[in-house]
């Protein structure tokens, strides 16, 4: 019988000395009209100038960061969320030769189905029985405040559910942090916009850095040649967008390797501009670990 099954989508690259694992968990399919701030047909024009055709499907990354003796994963993709073509994550962590036990440390960009559902299993309890869960202070407050999802859409209430659902089985164990160093070895940027507490996370030091930016973009082929057009999932569109054109216009001066929730697997690049707005320089695969 002839397989149709993809291979583990698993790729490792080394910053400094953290060995940088991502793992695909899948992928969801955004429609040209679910964008805002453009058009259908402008969504779609950019799409097949980037040599996509439709269906337009996003990716869904998680990243593992290990030094020596400690192990933390940053998101956890959409557990059972996110349907058919995603939540492979565990499956993806066990090819990697990681098993749930070994996560000493859970840190999430924010709290959305795509980044925390992989948090608890079917039956509703922790699958990262031995992590500590570490959440930006403002995220995680926001999502518990009842006075804040009162003031929104009838629509949004289900984030707000969610997002306690699946952070509630590690309630003795979060660790909600303020600053810039939530764990050792890793430096916490704001990114504010998509959610209050949006955050991206920076690994290594001097050149030799990455920064994990989590929802910066989600549809890339769009949205780095048009910084402004925002989705709704954005709570502060706005926001979103200036967060998004700050951080790419980092990007570039800094020569800045970046890393995305919803990049293209395997979610590495560079970021360059393109006319009036930006472009994706992918990393190129290699089948060789390059050298810390």
């Amino acid at each position: 019988m002839i397989s149709t099954e993809q291979a583990p989508g698993i790729y490792r690259h080394r910053i400094g000395d953290v060995l940088v694992t991502v793992l695909h968990d899948g992928e969801l399919t955004i429609s040209p009209s679910f964008l805002q701030n453009t058009t259908a047909a402008e969504v779609e024009a950019l799409m097949r100038a980037a040599g996509r055709r439709p269906p337009f499907n996003t990716a869904v990354n998680v990243f593992l960061l290990q030094w020596p003796g400690r192990t933390v994963l940053v998101d956890t993709g959409y557990g059972g969320f996110g349907g058919p073509t995603a939540g492979r994550l565990l499956r993806n962590l066990q090819e990697a030769g990681v098993s749930t036990a070994d996560i000493d440390a859970v840190l999430l960009t924010h709290i959305h189905s795509d980044h925390a559902g992989g948090l608890i299993d079917a039956d509703g309890l922790a699958v990262f029985a031995e992590a500590e869960l570490v959440v930006p202070e403002v995220e995680i407050a926001f999502w518990y405040d009842d006075a804040n999802m009162a003031a929104l859409p009838e629509f949004r209430h289900r984030g707000f559910k969610f997002a306690r659902q699946t952070t509630a089985p590690y309630a003795d164990r979060t660790r909600r942090f303020t600053g810039t160093e939530p764990l050792p070895g890793i430096e916490a940027i704001p990114l504010p916009g998509h959610t209050p507490g949006h955050t991206g996370y920076f690994v290594g030091t001097g050149a030799d850095r990455l920064l994990i930016w989590g929802d910066i973009f989600h549809v890339p082929d769009v949205q780095a040649a048009r910084p402004e057009v925002t989705l709704p999932y954005d709570l502060d569109p706005a926001r979103a967008a200036k967060t998004r054109l700050e951080i790419l216009e980092r990007a570039v001066a800094e020569d800045m390797l970046v890393a995305g929730m919803h990049m293209h697997f395997p979610g590495l690049g560079r970021i360059a501009r393109a006319g009036a707005g930006f472009v994706v320089q992918p990393q190129v695969w290699s089948s060789e670990l390059p050298p810390g």
